[in-house]
């Protein structure tokens, strides 16, 4: 099988375009820190301070970005996270609640949002919380 890698920057107009590409056989931690090394090189990142990579938390990458760039931010993505917590808390009002906490602009309305998930239930921030650490 193989994959296709597309690495997209987004502008501060909210426009998206293209950075880099690769052709892998397999989705590792060896290929994702190949494909990193060469973005290190090619882009003079350093150790990847001031960089924040978002991903669908796929394993190999969250371990290569570790690896390779050791100072850059790893996010996930939202969509992501809700497409597989929702698997097992996919009432309609948690879902509302789990986008209201990733659209929080401040710590304090962030702080607010996790307490309305405390206040619903511990099992249900729990699975949230543990599944996808910052």
């Amino acid at each position: 099988m193989v994959n296709y890698w597309l690495l997209l920057v987004k502008t501060g107009m909210n426009q998206f375009y293209p950075l880099a590409w690769a052709v892998v056989d397999k989705e590792t931690t060896r290929t994702w820190s190949w494909f990193l090394q060469q973005l290190q090189h090619s882009l003079e990142l350093h150790n990847g301070k001031g960089i924040t990579f978002i991903s669908d938390m796929q394993k190999g990458l969250l371990d290569a970005v570790k690896n390779v760039l050791p100072e850059a931010h790893q996010r996930f993505c939202v969509k992501h996270i809700e497409a597989n917590w929702c698997k097992r808390w996919s009432k309609g009002e948690l879902k509302k609640l789990l986008w209201w906490g990733a659209w929080s602009s401040y710590a304090e309305e962030f702080g607010d949002q996790q307490n309305v998930f405390k206040c619903i239930g511990r099992t249900v921030t729990k699975g949230l919380v543990n599944r996808y650490p910052p």
